[in-house]
């Protein structure tokens, strides 16, 4: 079984040299900070990657905004989950919040809850949501 540094590196490369690896779930795992730091790069590049469970690990804010500067330059990734991450506070929330002003792709965001982010996230994910379907949405 790979850890730290060895599976930060097998995944991010794994991400890296598919042609037609479509979802990625680490539930349950070792994921922390760092090593969602290590795969941020790979998750920004991949071209066919279009869910991400990072769901029950020890993600916090660091991660978060690792992830969101990954998802910034993502143009497939359509569902993102890190429930279940409990050092996630309002600072990494904010982060992904942000990114959603930059990536049009992503439709859903499973978040741990935080009421005055969360309809922030929503809002955006929505209107993601209704220019894929090809509403006009304001700004």
């Amino acid at each position: 079984r790979f850890k730290g540094f060895q599976f930060a590196a097998f995944t991010a490369s794994m991400i890296s040299k598919s042609k037609s690896l479509q979802s990625i779930s680490i539930l349950r795992g070792d994921m922390n900070d760092h090593i969602v730091k290590s795969l941020s790069h790979s998750l920004g590049e991949s071209q066919t990657l279009e869910k991400v469970d990072f769901s029950f690990n020890d993600i916090g804010n660091e991660g978060c905004c690792a992830l969101a500067d990954g998802l910034k330059q993502n143009g497939t990734i359509k569902y993102v989950n890190i429930w279940g991450n409990p050092a996630i506070g309002p600072d990494g929330l904010a982060y992904l919040s942000d990114m959603l002003l930059s990536n049009k792709t992503l439709e859903r965001l499973n978040t741990p809850d935080d009421e005055a982010i969360r309809s922030q996230i929503d809002e955006r994910l929505s209107k993601n949501r209704d220019q894929k379907a090809g509403h006009a949405v304001a700004a």
